[in-house]
């Protein structure tokens, strides 16, 4: 099946893995996202988690979810949606800091919009872990492709 949620503009625009693709807004997000996809599908194993976040872990305006369903890997967090409101306050990040020591793969979507901070912007201690505990395996304009350290947890 193909989720219809973007409107495209042809068959580079599909991203997917096998039978599960989505329809990107842009030639160069579909391309960019099947190369996420084809790294995967060459190097995770069946039951590693994904989680895809905004470049900005916390604030965020939103992410693109519907990359789960074409990365056809189990999502590692229980906050699939980019909420800033959500996402600033401490119990949640402590509970996706929790879920992320069971993720092997985080996808970062460099395109969303991040929400305006009037107080100026800190790295998160979300954003301190992730660069601890995950080095990059892909750069591409849309997105980064980070993998979990070895014995990193």
């Amino acid at each position: 099946p193909v989720s219809s949620i973007f409107i495209g503009h042809g068959p580079a625009n599909v991203i997917g893995s096998g039978t599960h693709m989505i329809v990107a807004r842009t030639v160069r997000e579909g391309t960019d996202g099947n190369q996420v996809a084809t790294y995967l599908r060459a190097h995770a194993r069946p039951r590693e988690r994904v989680y895809i976040i905004p470049s900005a872990l916390f604030s965020g305006e939103y992410n693109m979810t519907v990359l789960y369903y074409a990365l056809d890997l189990p999502p590692a967090s229980m906050y699939l949606e980019s909420d800033p409101g959500l996402q600033i306050q401490p119990s949640v990040q402590r509970t996706i800091l929790k879920e992320l020591h069971h993720c092997t793969w985080i996808v970062i979507w460099k395109d969303a919009r991040q929400a305006k901070d009037r107080n100026g912007r800190k790295e998160s201690a979300g954003e301190r872990y992730i660069g601890n505990a995950f080095r990059p395996v892909l750069v591409n304009r849309t997105y980064v492709l980070l993998k979990r350290r070895p014995s990193v947890h």
